[in-house]
């Protein structure tokens, strides 16, 4: 007997465990649970707003005759102001001033609003049918408690006080009416059943209402960790990518100016390579980070298809040529209404794309026209995407045939890049692959027109020689390496480790005037580009062209310095695109 009943105690537990058991989630995400809970339980008396109009409105219509009319208008009178206050408060106040009150003031609100709405069906049955006999009476009673039971259900499965102080002062309250009932025109069996009708409606309601909580809370607590997951994995980055990037940048720097001098070295061109693939995978990653942060914007312009597409094969014609792989665009004078810089970015990854995953065959870019829009099509005859990873392959470091983590197939970043570069620019993209032939992607754009096409800017400006630089920047490596690179391009750098020796400088040799501003924008004791900038120009009296180069990767980070209004440069930066910065600002 005893293990008999110790195989029933485990099995009870296990029972419990598998149905019920709810596993604390971690500190990190516990508040955030509770808060999404909460969200759920008002999302569900939202939609029940208009149903429990129409039940007050049916109890109060069906059963008027049956009770005393003073009591009837009392208890809807009480019904509606209730109903009302609740879809201010979760309606109006808690979509518009959430975060005016704490969670745990929420809560209780949420709390008392439930309570009062327990208590109000609670008396119906004590009210409506004080003396009713009439069984189809009394069922109709039961039968609208019941639906008002199971419609908090869900709301109750995440914010279980909500179940307690409606659903159980319900059924017990209804129990407690039926046993005083006269059940004498029932037989004994009618009348037991009748009884335990409403005891077991509730047991089974818990325990439906238990198992449902646990499915619901494990998906809560999951989506919130994978949230936090990439939360952490973003301050990982911008943390890691930050102090990677000075010393690469310095690098860069390095090399501009050795290559002045010593144009023919191997070595050096090798040591350039292995920089610029570093850098790729860099910026492949700050690229996430800006989108993330919503720092890049969707500018549309009219433009020619035909000077895209060349272009983008241009870049790619020496490694399909490398490979092996024939890469083609088609000619057309079609034109495109869309940002250039965007969807050259797009068409740059999908090329990539398709050229690291093709052995032999061919690339093409393919524009063809759709009534009022045009498609553009990259096709590739590689190994081809399963059915059941083309949604996967648009993930974060996800990549198709490269276990060993090959970095020249890159992090598998670029189709998570046009994924997002396509939800800026609002195109439809669109994905066709078979295994062993090949892949298609296309993109939808709308067209545009030849006449609004401006003419190309003939800025063939070059950074001027003699040109004077103020650099800020408390790393000693890049103050030492950009002013190099500045002196091998005839131009005067004067470097400062922070905004107060910049100050003081120029406070002793006013007769200086910089051309050009630049500046670090994560600086020593908290202190920003951006401010320094502008306390330097405060100082000269006067508006200086000015460049942030920043190496954070942090969404937040990337938005103050895109905020301050100076031209926002990323490390690691080449030194042609700095140049070229520089050129824009100072023109």
């Amino acid at each position: 007997m005893q293990m008999i009943m110790g195989r029933f105690y485990a099995w009870l537990v296990q029972l419990y465990e598998e149905n019920f058991k709810i596993i604390p989630p971690s500190a990190q995400i516990a508040k955030r649970v509770r808060a999404a809970q909460l969200d759920i339980a008002i999302q569900e008396s939202r939609l029940h707003f208009v149903g429990a109009i129409v039940s007050v409105s049916f109890c109060f219509w069906v059963f008027f005759d049956a009770s005393e009319p003073y009591l009837a208008f009392i208890w809807w009178g009480c019904a509606i102001p209730l109903l009302l206050i609740n879809y201010i408060m979760q309606w109006q106040i808690f979509r518009r001033h959430k975060d005016k009150l704490t969670l745990v003031q929420w809560e209780w609100i949420v709390f008392f609003m439930y309570a009062g709405w327990g208590a109000l069906w609670a008396l119906a049955p004590w009210l409506f049918l004080p003396g009713v006999e009439n069984p189809y009476t009394i069922m109709i009673m039961l039968l609208t408690l019941i639906a008002i039971c199971v419609t908090v259900i869900i709301a109750a499965s995440a914010y279980p006080a909500s179940y307690l102080v409606l659903a159980i002062p319900i059924l017990l309250s209804t129990h407690l009416f039926f046993m005083r009932l006269d059940w004498g025109t029932l037989n004994p069996r009618q009348s037991t059943t009748m009884m335990g009708l409403i005891p077991f409606f509730g047991v089974f309601l818990t325990i439906y209402m238990l198992k449902l909580r646990k499915t619901m809370h494990t998906n809560t607590v999951l989506h919130l960790e994978n949230e936090q997951a990439n939360i952490n994995k973003s301050q990982f980055l911008a943390a890691a990518s930050h102090d990677i990037r000075q010393p690469l940048q310095a690098s860069r720097f390095y090399w501009e100016a050795l290559s002045a001098e010593h144009s023919e070295s191997e070595m050096l061109k090798k040591l350039g390579s292995c920089l610029n693939n570093l850098s790729d995978l860099l910026d492949n990653l700050l690229d996430v980070s800006r989108l993330d942060a919503q720092t890049i914007s969707n500018n549309p312009e009219h433009i020619k298809v035909d000077k895209l597409l060349s272009s983008v094969v241009e870049s790619f014609a020496p490694l399909a040529s490398d490979k092996g792989i024939e890469l083609s665009c088609s000619t057309t004078d079609l034109c495109l209404y869309v940002d250039p810089i965007l969807l050259e970015r797009v068409l740059l990854n999908l090329v990539s794309n398709a050229l690291n995953n093709t052995k032999q065959g061919l690339v093409t870019i393919d524009c063809e026209l759709k009534r009022n829009d045009i498609e553009l099509i990259v096709t590739d005859t590689g190994i081809g995407i399963p059915r059941e990873e083309q949604d996967a392959i648009f993930d974060e470091f996800y990549q198709l045939d490269n276990p060993e983590r090959d970095r020249h197939k890159g992090l598998g970043l670029g189709l998570a890049i046009v994924k997002r570069l396509c939800a800026l620019m609002q195109c439809p993209l669109r994905l066709e692959s078979r295994i062993g032939i090949g892949t298609r992607f296309s993109l939808t754009l709308p067209q545009g027109k030849i006449a609004c096409i401006q003419a190309d800017p003939t800025n063939s400006q070059r950074v001027e020689q003699g040109m004077s630089v103020l650099l800020i920047d408390d790393e000693a490596l890049i103050r030492d390496s950009l002013q190099s690179m500045f002196e091998r391009w005839k131009m005067e750098c004067l470097t400062f480790e922070s905004a107060d020796t910049a100050i003081s400088f120029l406070s002793r040799h006013k007769d200086w005037m910089p051309d050009c501003i630049i500046s670090d924008y994560r600086l020593k004791e908290n202190k920003t580009g951006n401010e320094a900038i502008r306390d330097v120009t405060r100082l000269l009296g006067k508006e200086i062209p000015a460049i942030v180069l920043t190496g954070d990767t942090h969404p937040q980070r990337i938005n103050e310095a895109h905020q301050s209004g100076y031209t926002v440069v990323h490390k690691p930066v080449k030194p042609a695109f700095l140049r070229t910065a520089i050129t824009l600002v100072t023109s």
